[in-house]
């Protein structure tokens, strides 16, 4: 069982890097490739946590939830952050109507 849950841990870290890389080629968006990394990432450390227990497999696992964590509220601060605000261009105003 050991070598199964080896190997799906394995399976995901490439799958992360591989979707990753197509979401950061098709969608051009650096965070959201990130987080698809982080994720994956953290299911395989959530798959070697399904082996005998160790404290080194916990801390990686808890390493991957806080910059898991980072990235989130990166996103979420570049997202709600006020940019200059839109120059109406003519014939867009009430008067042109």
């Amino acid at each position: 069982m050991t070598t199964v849950l080896h190997h799906a841990a394995l399976v995901c870290l490439v799958g992360g890097v591989v979707a990753a890389t197509v979401a950061l080629l098709v969608v051009r968006n650096v965070p959201l490739a990130f987080r698809v990394l982080v994720d994956l990432w953290l299911a395989a450390g959530l798959i070697r946590l399904a082996q005998p227990p160790s404290w080194q497999g916990l801390l990686t696992v808890v390493m991957i939830i806080l910059v898991r964590r980072i990235i989130g509220l990166d996103v979420v601060l570049h997202r709600h952050r006020p940019g200059p605000a839109p120059r109406p261009r003519s014939g867009d105003g009430p008067a042109s109507r």
